[in-house]
């Protein structure tokens, strides 16, 4: 930590394991952060909780996903970042619908279903929780 100085001659062992655990928690706090700000650049005007971003397109009820769907909405040139969570069923050089929301909002689990049903496009699913869900 400090110039030769080591944790465990700062802290006490129960102490040096709460601050391992306190900094492994931390880890990913960049990558939430980011998922965020990409949430944020462009929500729906609605204020839903969970929405899907197919190309210039966004569909915020699941009926609206059904029909841009069956529709084969093109996505633009879209393409999945590397810190993505990809459904592993997805198809290279298939349309990306990228899915803002978070697992046990009422909104989510629709949209979830229909979009992993789907071999035709690359389901991303990209974790947000908004104020107000």
């Amino acid at each position: 930590l400090l110039s030769g100085v080591e944790k465990a001659d700062l802290l006490s062992r129960q102490m040096t394991k709460m601050f391992d655990i306190s900094l492994s928690m931390r880890k990913y706090s960049p990558k939430v952060e980011f998922l965020r700000t990409l949430a944020e650049r462009a929500p729906p005007a609605d204020g839903s909780c969970c929405w899907v971003q197919m190309g210039e397109e966004t569909v915020v009820t699941a009926e609206q996903l059904k029909r841009a769907l069956s529709a084969n909405i093109v996505s633009n040139g879209t393409s999945p970042e590397l810190f993505d969570h990809v459904h592993p069923a997805a198809m290279p050089g298939t349309p990306v619908a990228v899915l803002y929301g978070a697992p046990g909002v009422p909104c989510f689990a629709p949209f979830h279903q229909m979009l992993a049903a789907q071999s035709t496009v690359t389901y991303v699913l990209r974790p947000y929780l908004g104020t107000g869900c």
